[in-house]
């Protein structure tokens, strides 16, 4: 997962979606049962006024509450706008 910052006063997402694996790679080329989306992880962009508001933002969501996201592979980068 990959959550992106932009300076600014809001409080608001921006965008997010699903990544696909990279092409050439197994994961890519992995046939799945009918109906599974073969994904690598996930990213949202959020605009808060500094990183460590993303990141209260990003604990309290319920996928790092319940242990659904990699919390280990998390990573948080500021946007230049």
């Amino acid at each position: 997962m990959l959550i992106a910052h932009s300076q600014g006063e809001a409080h608001q997402l921006v965008y997010g979606g699903l990544m696909r694996p990279r092409p050439g790679t197994k994961a890519r080329d992995q046939i799945l049962p009918e109906g599974m989306l073969n994904i690598a992880g996930s990213f949202s962009i959020y605009v808060m006024p500094t990183l460590e508001d993303v990141w209260k933002r990003l604990k309290e969501d319920i996928y790092w509450t319940a242990d659904i996201w990699d919390k280990d592979r998390v990573i948080v980068e500021e946007l230049l706008d």
